[in-house]
């Protein structure tokens, strides 16, 4: 039995699962369904803006043929509510239809609104199918003016190429004179002159099916012929009444006013007179110019508005702000027509509770427009202006007056540099808009360091509080605004802005003793702010806190320790509340390193002017013989707000003396740290060289630490004869300091002796500094005596002034002058080289210009190389006295100019264009690979090219073994080729 039963119940259980699943498939499949069907029931109706009596059709794919279309004025698709016939779907799913004026209730030569009908299906049970909007045939506007060429525009529903008939009745039978038909063109317009005829009645022939047929004439709109009428009166204000005569107009008028030449829109609800012409009209709509459009008696109640042939300006007196606090002065403000009265007219202003102006002012009328309203509500603020003409009287703004919402600032005093957040602690609910929120320096408000907004419904701001804010700022609270622009009877309201409270501010501290780039220090931070648990600071080289110096830190440190900066200069000191998106600056810590000074060094017992700078603002600045700053100073000062100074020292002995500085750390108590930070050499002038030539120009350098100790300085130059205290009359030269290299001055010594430089300044006298000696130039003799250009030349120095120069440079120019430019001039070099100071041996060069070139001697610095004077040597072009050889015999070659150990050799030249030293196999051989280094004798064997025989001298013998044309080539042995 137990058997059995588990048996029956595994079984049971496995059918209920297929029905389970059975019945979620039919269910999918059903969704499926329901949403194919619901997403598919859509007709198409053609044409889409189907016309009032005349055919159109309406498609219904997801109906079957047979099932049916009809249209019915209930939504809940009533038959007893049936327009036109039922129909049955045929195979294409189209039914045809045709909806007349008279089913619908419509007169369609007057009437523009058709109610709307529902396309429905006894098959489909859901309610209608969609909605069908019929329309008339519109034009606009519903008037033409006599005699005049008019233009009426066609509604977009009434197809191009529709024929238009113009006709004197209803039924479309009696066609007026002298007016033609007109065919519907793109632009829909249709132009008519019409006399005096009566009412135009349009008639129409529409177009529709695919064969394009027409209907018959089918009634469209109705236009009145009207006479044209101007207004007297051009000016009117806005909520006052103004009676306005209409001339050559001769019915009771019933107006309003419009923007639109043709009163397609009315702004106001009209009104109508008393008498004939005459209207007296409240001026309701806002500042403007507009046409009067009169209604002339159309269809049952409809009327049909002409406008005026001129317009109407609408002034507007205007008064700001239109929402104010309670209890708080309100400065009002004249705006629109009434802003520009006051110069000629006196203006007057009072609130009230009703918009009549009249009865019970809250503030009385006041030339005075400070206002205080004690309660909340909605008030009506009125302008009267009284000049030579009389008193107009207006309604200028509707006031709405708010309880002053109650601010709380997050933190107090705030801290400056960064944000606060300010809560609004009762906010009206029912006054929604935005509230400005900010800090200004004065209680005015008029101008903000700071401001935040609120949301239209948010009772809170965050804003920052500026780093230079003064002790004590005002917060100021705006009305809530809304900025959405505003329609034709809006004036917008500008808002107010209010001081609500006093806010005290205090700046961040940080205290830390001078800091100095490359060296540790330690900042401590402000011990009586405490932040949110989280927030992190960082040092940053720029005000807007963007680029991070170092590593992130906690602000609820108390010290930070090691910190270190590479460059001088002052950092930001930044930090990022949890609510911020980014660092704010909170405070600066300044950062020094060596003091500048300019010159770097000065002249010994010479008076001079140093700059100091990067110190600290007003800092004592001592100059000292020792390392210990609390020593009587050689001379001393004070830096300026820049950390700048100027300062005279004079010395009398070579020597280093010591800057010493003050620094005040973060601490401005004017305690300040003096300490050693700098060194100022004091130093003797040296001169180089010692020797120069007699009769040339000579540059004497001035040899000093630092060049520009040297601006300003003065020298000359005497001999025996002379001192230093009496400088002969035009020999005092100023001292050149060139933008690099050595300071000097031109010296042209006229003999050989010896001569004394004199230096000073505009502070100190002259005095003799280096004696210096001028020699006759160096004996130089050249190998070859004439060098040729493109081939190397030898040069030896001697003479009896060789032990007193002792040269060990030399280079190769066009001009004499040229060894004694500045260096920071160009000069031309056409070849350099080195000079044995043991034999006079310079090292070979080549030039490859002719003519008479300049030889600079002279020595090495390490901040530039001095020269003299060195001799001259001619470069003449290399020529060949030989111009054939014989093959296979042995040839004299010669040619000039040779060195004197160098060599010859000739090489294959198959055109004019290759004549140049040979590559690498052209020229003579003793192996395959081995260039010939040394003279050898003849050579009697010839290989399959030219080979060439040297031998020393200037006759150089060949044994040729192939005819050709050769050049004779020159060349000298050793390591500089």
């Amino acid at each position: 039995m137990m058997g059995y039963h588990g048996g029956k119940r595994g079984h049971g259980r496995s059918h209920l699962t297929r029905i389970a699943i059975w019945i979620a498939a039919m269910y999918m499949i059903l969704s499926l369904f329901v949403c194919l069907v619901t997403h598919a029931v859509y007709v198409a109706v053609d044409p889409s803006l189907p016309l009032l009596n005349v055919p159109f059709y309406v498609t219904a794919e997801f109906l079957q043929q047979g099932q049916n279309l009809f249209l019915s004025r209930s939504s809940v698709c009533d038959v007893e509510q049936l327009v036109d016939a039922f129909c049955t779907l045929q195979a294409n799913r189209t039914c045809e239809f045709n909806v007349t004026s008279k089913s619908m209730g419509v007169s369609p030569h007057y009437e523009k609104y058709v109610p709307p009908l529902y396309i429905c299906s006894t098959a489909f049970s859901q309610g209608y199918i969609q909605s069908l909007q019929l329309h008339v045939i519109d034009a606009t506007p519903r008037f033409v003016v006599l005699e005049r060429l008019s233009t009426v525009t066609v509604g977009d529903a009434t197809p191009v190429g529709s024929i238009f008939g113009f006709f004197s009745d209803e039924d479309c039978t009696d066609v007026i004179d002298n007016m033609p038909e007109k065919v519907l063109r793109i632009h829909r317009t249709l132009s008519l002159t019409a006399g005096d005829v009566g009412v135009i009645h349009l008639c129409a022939r529409i177009p529709y099916g695919d064969d394009g047929l027409c209907t018959s004439y089918i009634p469209a709109a109705t236009l009145l012929p009207v006479s044209p009428f101007s207004v007297s009166e051009t000016k009117a204000l806005r909520y006052t009444k103004q009676l306005f005569k209409l001339d050559s107009f001769s019915q009771i008028p019933f107006a309003s006013f419009s923007l639109s030449p043709i009163c397609l829109q009315l702004l106001q609800e009209p009104v109508g007179g008393i008498k004939l012409q005459n209207i007296i009209l409240p001026i309701l709509v806002p500042k403007g110019d507009y046409y009067l459009c009169t209604g002339l008696p159309y269809y049952k109640d409809l009327r049909v508005y002409v406008p005026s042939s001129n317009l109407i300006t609408v002034q507007e007196y205007g008064l700001q702000p239109h929402t104010m606090y309670a209890g708080l002065p309100t400065t009002m403000e004249l705006t629109l027509d009434a802003a520009s009265l006051e110069t000629n007219a006196t203006v007057a202003t009072a609130l009230f509770f009703s918009p009549g102006c009249k009865r019970d002012p809250v503030i009385p009328w006041s030339t005075s427009r400070t206002w205080t309203v004690t309660l909340p509500g909605l008030y009506y603020a009125c302008v009267a202006v009284t000049d030579s003409s009389g008193s107009t009287m207006a309604l200028a703004a509707n006031i709405t007056v708010l309880d002053a919402p109650i601010a709380v600032v997050s933190r107090s005093p705030a801290i400056r540099g960064i944000d606060t957040i300010v809560k609004l602690n009762n906010r009206e609910a029912s006054a929604p808009g935005v509230i400005t929120v900010g800090l200004s320096l004065a209680s005015n408000c008029l101008q903000l360091v700071s401001r935040s907004a609120t949301t239209e419904t948010g009772d809170q701001a965050t804003l920052r509080v500026p780093e230079d804010a003064l002790e004590t700022i005002y917060l100021c609270v705006s009305t809530p605004l809304f900025h959405t622009g505003g329609h034709l009877d809006e004036n917008i309201d500008y808002g107010y802005i209010y001081f609500i409270e006093e806010v005290k501010t205090r700046s961040y501290t940080v205290c830390y003793d001078t800091l100095f780039v490359g060296k540790k220090g330690a900042v401590k931070l402000d011990k009586d702010v405490q932040f949110e648990a989280g927030t992190k600071g960082m040092f940053s080289k720029d005000t807007t806190c963007e680029t991070m110096v170092g590593a992130e830190f906690s602000m609820n440190e108390t010290v930070l320790k090691d910190v270190l900066f590479t460059d001088i200069g002052e950092y930001s000191l930044c930090v990022k509340l949890l609510y911020a998106s980014a660092y704010a600056q909170i405070a600066t810590v300044v950062v020094y390193g060596a003091v500048e000074l300019a010159p770097t060094s000065i002249v010994v017992g010479t008076l001079t002017n140093v700059s100091v700078s990067l110190v600290p603002p007003y800092a004592p600045v001592k100059i000292q013989t020792s390392k210990d700053c609390s020593f009587s100073p050689v001379a001393e000062g004070v830096a300026d707000m820049n950390g700048e100074l100027k300062i005279q020292v004079l010395y009398a002995r070579q020597t280093n003396l010591t800057v010493c500085v003050g620094y005040g750390g973060s601490k401005d108590e004017g305690n300040w740290n003096i300490i050693p930070v700098g060194v100022l050499p004091i130093r003797e002038v040296h001169v180089a060289p010692m020797t120069v030539i007699v009769s040339k120009v000579n540059r004497v350098n001035f040899i000093v630490p630092d060049a520009t100790s040297l601006t300003g300085f003065q020298a000359f130059v005497h001999g025996a004869e002379g001192s230093c205290q009496s400088p002969p009359t035009g020999s005092v030269l100023p001292v050149n300091v060139p933008n690099k290299g050595r300071a000097f001055i031109l010296f042209t010594p006229p003999e050989a002796g010896a001569w004394e430089v004199c230096l000073g300044n505009e502070f100190s006298n002259f005095r003799g500094i280096e004696t210096i000696f001028s020699v006759v130039p160096l004996e130089m003799t050249a190998n070859p005596p004439s060098g040729a250009a493109g081939l190397p030349v030898k040069m030896k120095f001697g003479g009896s002034s060789w032990f007193a120069l002792r040269p060990i440079l030399f280079f190769i120019t066009d001009n004499v002058k040229s060894c004694a430019l500045p260096s920071d001039e160009e000069t031309l070099i056409l070849g350099e080289g080195s000079i044995n100071t043991t034999n006079g041996v310079a090292e070979p060069f080549v030039v490859t210009r002719n003519g008479a070139l300049t030889v600079c001697v002279g020595w090495e610095d390490k901040i530039q190389n001095f020269f003299v004077y060195g001799g001259s040597v001619a470069i003449v072009p290399f020529r060949s006295f030989s111009r054939y050889a014989i093959r296979a015999r042995k040839n004299n070659i010669l040619a000039f100019p040779v060195l004197d150990d160098g060599s010859l050799f000739l090489v294959s030249c198959p055109s004019k264009r290759h004549v140049w030293r040979p590559h690498f196999g052209e020229s003579l051989f003793t192996s395959d690979k081995t260039l010939l280094y040394k003279s050898i004798g003849s050579v009697k064997r010839c290989r399959d090219r030219p080979l060439c025989v040297v031998s020393r001298g200037s006759e150089w013998k060949r044994d040729c073994g192939f005819n050709g044309s050769y050049i004779c080539c020159g060349s000298v042995f050793g390591d500089h080729l």
